[in-house]
């Protein structure tokens, strides 16, 4: 699918088993090259679909729920990020 895009910067990819009927399964966020711009982009969309598989509504009330939750996903890849840049374990990155 991927190669089919016109070079896309990044895109979120909700994965479902074929039995599943509790809803997404897991969600892959891809970016071609780390960019911080992508990875808010590609988080909102991850936000918005997990709040509404949640039935969580997505309005102004509810915006502070949406802040934490971006806000969480946003230190946790970066963080993971720090750790792997090359998307490896250390011990494989150094070779």
């Amino acid at each position: 699918y991927i190669d089919e895009m016109e070079r896309p910067a990044g895109m979120n990819v909700r994965l479902n088993p074929d039995n599943n009927e509790n809803g997404d399964h897991c969600t892959v966020i891809w970016m071609s090259k780390w960019n911080t711009g992508t990875l808010s982009h590609e988080l909102v969309h991850f936000v918005m679909h997990t709040f509404n598989q949640s039935q969580v509504p997505i309005d102004i009330d509810n915006e502070e729920a949406f802040a934490f939750y971006m806000e969480y996903w946003t230190r946790e890849v970066t963080r993971v990020y720090r750790r792997y840049p090359k998307g490896y374990p250390p011990k494989l990155a150094k070779k």
